[in-house]
């Protein structure tokens, strides 16, 4: 029997893939996306995806969608995790995929929460050198937008940008062609696990300061597209 299992959905690109990944292979059977989303924006954290979007990209997949929506301060947030678990282990889901693909220190978090709650971990992308990755998503006829862009790292042009073979070949020297470190997040509308397109618009940019990181301290400031 098949292991039935849910999948960590960012709405992004290495989501996609690890979901391609997953249904071409038929193990696990993924049967539910799950993303957790801000109370307050009822958006995607980084990704900065609204909800409604998210519904209709689910709706044009075919898999029913469970949304956590967590406040700015994240209290509550291991229970409300732990209830929603509880229900998918009452679906018989026992799986937890993850689109991950080489920080080693997300993954171990990962697999240690999913294991004290019971949970098995699938990681279809994990190893997979990343401009190959990217490749292949293209080649496979995903179709992916930019939504958020570290304006540290690239012009806040590539906002809106469709990540294909010409975003490839000008990813700014020295980054991370996949975005794992988090320096671009995208919204994928169409592609082989879909079964139709997701209609969007990009209605405005906003702009939106994160914590500091490094060593320096300074915050990134990032440019987001506001699509519906």
């Amino acid at each position: 029997m098949c292991e039935r299992a849910y999948m960590n959905w960012s709405s992004g690109k290495d989501s996609a893939m690890a979901l391609y990944e997953t249904v071409r292979t038929g193990q696990p059977e993924v049967v539910s996306l799950f993303t957790v989303v801000d109370e307050v924006t009822e958006r995607i954290p980084m990704h900065e995806v609204g909800t409604g979007l998210l519904e209709r990209q689910a709706a044009a997949i075919g898999l029913p969608l469970t949304l956590l929506r967590i406040g700015p301060d994240t209290h509550g947030y291991e229970d409300a995790m732990r209830e929603t678990v509880d229900s998918f282990k009452e679906q018989g889901i026992s799986t937890a995929v993850f689109g991950d693909i080489n920080l080693a220190p997300v993954r171990e978090v990962r697999e240690e929460k999913c294991l004290r709650a019971g949970l098995k971990t699938v990681f279809p992308l994990w190893g997979i050198p990343e401009e190959e990755l990217l490749r292949a998503f293209v080649s496979a006829g995903f179709k992916a937008v930019i939504t958020c862009v570290d304006t540290a790292v690239a012009d806040r042009s590539l906002v809106g940008k469709i990540i294909d073979a010409d975003f490839i070949h000008n990813v700014p020297c020295g980054a991370d062609i996949c975005g794992e470190s988090g320096w671009y997040h995208s919204f994928v509308f169409d592609g082989p696990v879909f079964n139709r397109q997701v209609d969007f618009r990009i209605t405005g940019y906003g702009f939106r300061d994160y914590p500091p990181v490094g060593e320096d301290g300074a915050a990134s400031r990032f440019v987001y597209a506001e699509i519906e």
